[in-house]
């Protein structure tokens, strides 16, 4: 919504808000992220050796299904002597769902207190110490724990909690967090005054972490309206983003998912297709309706674009059997898919 100068919100000043600006009014929000990864052959050397230690949780049959995972590479800056244009490192995405999974009722809710905790009295250091490092205390504390303290009660809630607030306060002095699969230390290249400053901080939350939590709680406006500003030349870049002719990238995903797959069984290829295509064509849609001037073709694939989920997931089904008909006959290239999805919208949806 376009800003009101003479009334935002009871808090706002209306001069912080200046003509072009866009404000968004809202009660919550989420988020995906979307990072190109590129699977590995084979496994990590330092799988076997992690699959060999003796523990207590996971359970075996957890064990081997996450070193059966397929582990992946992505481009992400080293935390120490970055070089944004060569770095890479190991991505276990699959084997971390399975991980968190796994976990007990007494490890979740533990999990759930810290990033409360996180949220509030250690808001200041969230991008520094973040939830992936919780957990990665988390899983080292549960590894050789006694199996009784997995027990859910809510003494044992507490036992786990400060378990990990002394390790992690530990891990903070010493600079060193050890991921929980490979020889890598997470806390590399942080400063070591902010890294004392955050493990005196930890300290204070573990004398009293029921406190600490309840703070979380008094902060929390849950049926709060919450107001963003979005400048206007952010405004500018998206409109012009939002109206650029360019091919879509979700062209580049579906040729390098085509490509990727081809040799592989009849079933993997679909499931591929329909993976991306459920986040994908929605977007790939909408931007067809752009390019086009005809204002009932734009209102009849806007409809599409929100209707019911069956009816996407039955759209999304017919897409794929046409896509794989197509790459059977080696009919699908860089120059044609564009049009191929296009035809199929008209001719077999909307019968244009």
């Amino acid at each position: 919504m376009k800003p009101k100068y003479n009334n935002i919100d009871d808090n706002s000043n209306a001069e912080e808000f200046d003509k072009g600006d866009v404000i968004l009014k809202y009660k919550s929000k989420s988020s995906k992220d979307f990072i190109p990864a590129f699977p590995l052959a084979g496994k990590p050397r330092f799988l076997d050796e992690w699959k060999q230690r003796k523990r207590v949780w996971p359970p075996e049959h957890v064990v081997n299904d996450i070193y059966n995972s397929e582990f992946f590479v992505v481009a992400k800056p080293a935390l120490t002597k970055r070089e944004r244009n060569k770095d890479f490192c190991l991505a276990y995405n699959n084997g971390e769902i399975k991980l968190a999974r796994a976990m007990t009722s007494v490890q979740k809710k533990v999990v759930l207190i810290l990033k409360a905790i996180k949220k509030s009295l250690l808001q200041d250091y969230s991008e520094i110490l973040t939830t992936f490092h919780w957990k990665t205390a988390v899983y080292w504390n549960s590894e050789t724990i006694n199996s009784l303290l997995l027990v859910d009660t809510e003494e044992n809630v507490l036992k786990l909690l400060i378990k990990v607030l002394d390790y992690m306060i530990n891990c903070l002095r010493s600079r060193k967090l050890q991921h929980f699969f490979i020889p890598s230390n997470l806390f590399a290249g942080m400063n070591e005054n902010i890294s004392f400053e955050i493990a005196n901080k930890i300290t204070e939350i573990r004398e009293n972490p029921i406190k600490a939590l309840n703070a979380f709680f008094a902060g929390q406006m849950f049926d709060e309206v919450k107001y963003e500003k979005i400048p206007a030349e952010k405004v500018a870049e998206f409109r012009k983003a939002y109206n650029d002719p360019s091919e879509s990238l979700n062209i580049d995903i579906l040729l390098s998912i085509i490509d990727r797959f081809s040799s592989e069984s009849t079933e993997r290829l679909r499931a591929a297709l329909h993976d991306v295509l459920t986040d994908a064509l929605p977007f790939f849609i909408e931007e067809m309706a752009r390019r086009r001037d005809k204002s009932q073709v734009n209102l009849d694939l806007k409809q599409l674009i929100l209707s019911t989920h069956i009816r996407k997931e039955s759209f999304i089904d017919m897409v794929v059997n046409h896509l794989f008909d197509k790459v059977r006959k080696n009919e699908v290239n860089d120059k044609n898919i564009a049009e191929i999805l296009m035809n199929l919208i008209l001719q077999k949806v909307l019968n244009k």
